[in-house]
């Protein structure tokens, strides 16, 4: 019997369907799965929601497995998250979905893992005075019970006063790391502890399955005491920097135990400096510093980048490799950003891709608080390019090891004979950390700093060693490969900043905090003057970076009203931007209000703690309200 051809159409082979679909749109793509069930086993496969990742134009929420081990569902809720996210942030008011975490121990700072997926809290019992870090699911399956659920606790002793929380791996296992810095004794000021934990991936895994993990789910990393003041923590892959008051910063490879020291230079005759913020560069071998730089004269501030000492060295007074000094008026209680990284749409993308997303490097945002006038004011540092065949050297293993940042001590030069074939036999060079961290070839972008080696230009010869093959592109994506294609960018952040914007507020009787990204932020207010423990939350704001515009003051008028009892917080009515080159008024629409619901209202009014936002997965979390629960706001919700 001859086909219909209406029918005929359903027929087509499912490659031919594949090709289709491309130029379909992704909610076109969800209403063509129901049509049938050729449809639906067709739209099932993960081959489409994994070529829809190249083209959804929004950023990715930050995945700690490898796309390729994706399912075509979990695929579609990436792709879904990703676009609702950036539909939702755009809007005039961003809508939430909401969710009260309630345990027993109350909470009283909380950190998001990039993607969303896991919670870290600080807590204290009410009855004891007991003290805790404990690990959340945010994304319990539906058939484990669906919402967010309580994995993990680890006691610290005592309350903590500083926590970091990254991805990654120990002993061969990939989990969370946790950091966190507490007080010894009855001078805090003299003897502090500084521990780190990790908790493998597997294990929490068992945990959310109600299984035994076979053993203590935490393992002890790193126990470093001193009687030093420490002022910040910072961890990137397996570097952690320990900020000694006033001018040390000590370096540690929680693998190796290797560490160095690098002591800052001290400022002119009759000036006195302090640290206010760090953050480790470990893939291009540096850190960024910013200090304050004050005398009687005048008040002014450094953005430093110095390079990391090799291991088993002291670093005295090195002068820094760039430097980007400017006064403000008083500015205080500077942030930064901590991603550095953007997640790939594969995890081995084509060097055109890499080219098109600036290899994935995400700028490093900065943001302060200014008094006069009250306010915020964000600057950015931007990856730019380097050299495209920047000066190598050959370890002993034969492998390129790239100094992409010049003649660096930590990797001296070797002899090289250019008559001959073969490079001339040397030493290895001195162990740094670039060096130290381990490299899995057959991993490509599980978690950090596996993606951070590949995006810094490394060569792919020093991830794939001639002893094995190259790493082979995802199995479950047909692409088409260039005959010739560009050369790898490489890239790397270099100073000065870029002054972004100033916010100010109307109503001087606000005290704000941001929770940095480099894409997306949240600031929120509370009174100026309170004598409170935990001052009530008057705003919340959502704030969006684009691309610098001729610089620009933006004088935002806050208000502290409510709608009808639904919303809550920053009304932009009267918010313009003021061109300094032509004196325009144009809107600002990069800072707008969060809705809250009315009870959310009551929770952060009565009290604040501590907040955390992960910008990839848009999920805000809120220690708030008597006694204190955790509030989870979801953004990525329409």
């Amino acid at each position: 019997m001859p086909v219909k051809l209406k029918n005929a159409v359903l027929l087509f082979p499912a490659d031919l369907w594949f090709e289709v679909i491309d130029y379909l749109r992704v909610t076109d793509i969800v209403h063509l799965r129901a049509v049938s069930r050729n449809f639906y086993r067709i739209i099932s496969s993960p081959v489409i929601w994994k070529r829809l990742l190249r083209k959804i134009g929004a950023p990715l929420p930050i995945q700690a497995a490898t796309i390729a081990s994706l399912s075509a569902k979990e695929t579609e809720k990436v792709i879904k998250r990703a676009l609702c996210l950036d539909i939702n942030w755009r809007r005039v008011s961003p809508t939430a979905h909401a969710e009260t975490l309630r345990s027993v121990e109350r909470p009283y700072m909380v950190r998001i893992l990039p993607g969303g997926k896991y919670l870290v809290a600080a807590t204290k019992s009410a009855e004891d005075q007991s003290a805790a870090v404990v690990v959340w699911d945010l994304e319990n399956p539906e058939e484990r019970g669906g919402n967010s659920m309580l994995l993990a606790k680890c006691r610290t002793r005592t309350n903590i006063s500083q926590l970091v929380v990254r991805y990654m791996h120990h002993k061969g296992k990939p989990g969370i790391a946790i950091a966190t810095l507490r007080a010894i004794g009855e001078k805090p000021a003299q003897k502090t502890e500084v521990c780190v934990i990790h908790i493998s991936l597997e294990a929490l895994e068992k945990l959310s399955l109600n299984q035994d993990p076979g053993g203590p789910p935490f393992d002890l990393v790193e126990l470093h005491k001193t009687r030093c003041q420490v002022a910040f923590l910072t961890l990137e892959g397996k570097l952690l920097s320990v900020v000694h008051r006033p001018r040390t910063l000590m370096f540690l490879d929680l693998e190796t135990k290797d560490s160095s020291q690098l002591k800052l230079p001290h400022s002119h005759d009759g000036q006195r400096h302090s640290i206010q913020g760090c953050k480790l560069l470990p893939f291009q071998n540096q850190v960024f510093v910013i200090r304050l730089i004050y005398s009687e004269e005048r008040t002014s501030y450094a953005f430093e980048l110095y390079d990391i000492p090799a291991w088993d060295t002291v670093a005295k007074e090195p002068p820094p490799v760039s430097q980007h000094m400017f006064e403000e008026a008083q500015a205080s209680s500077f942030v930064i950003s901590e991603g550095l990284a953007r997640q790939p749409n594969s995890d081995h993308p084509s060097i055109k891709d890499k080219i098109e997303n600036n290899n994935y490097f995400a700028p490093i945002s900065i943001f302060a608080h200014t008094v006069r006038p009250k306010g915020i004011i964000h600057w950015q540092i931007d990856p730019v390019s380097v050299p495209t065949h920047p000066r190598t050297i050959h370890g002993s293993s034969g492998a390129m090891i790239p100094n992409v940042i010049g003649q660096n001590p930590a990797f001296p030069a070797l002899p090289h004979d250019p008559e001959s074939e073969e490079p001339a036999p040397a030493p290895a060079p001195a162990p740094t950390p670039i060096m130290q961290l381990p490299v899995n070839p057959t991993i490509g972008f599980p978690f950090f700093p596996g993606p951070m080696f590949h995006i810094a230009g490394v060569p792919n010869h020093f991830l794939n060693p001639p002893s094995l093959p190259p790493a082979p592109a995802d199995l479950d994506v047909a692409m088409a490969t260039d005959s010739v294609e560009p050369v790898e960018p490489r890239l790397q952040y270099v100073l000065p900043a870029k002054r972004m914007a100033h916010y100010w507020f109307e109503d001087n009787d606000q005290k704000p905090t941001v929770l940095p990204g480099a894409d997306r932020s949240v600031f929120w207010t509370r009174p100026m003057e309170t004598r409170a423990d935990y001052p009530p939350m008057r705003n919340l704001l959502a704030y969006t970076t684009k691309a610098p515009a001729p610089y620009s003051t933006v004088a935002p008028s806050v208000s502290n009203s409510r709608d009808d009892g639904v919303t809550w917080g920053f009304h932009p009515g009267s918010t313009t931007t003021i061109n300094a080159q032509n004196g325009t008024n144009l809107p600002d629409k990069r800072l707008k209000h969060l809705r809250l619901t009315p009870g959310f209202i009551e929770a952060v009014q009565s009290g604040t703690q501590n907040a955390a936002f992960d910008e990839g997965s848009g999920k805000l979390c809120l220690a708030a309200g008597k006694p204190t629960d955790l509030y989870l706001l979801d953004y990525a919700t329409l």
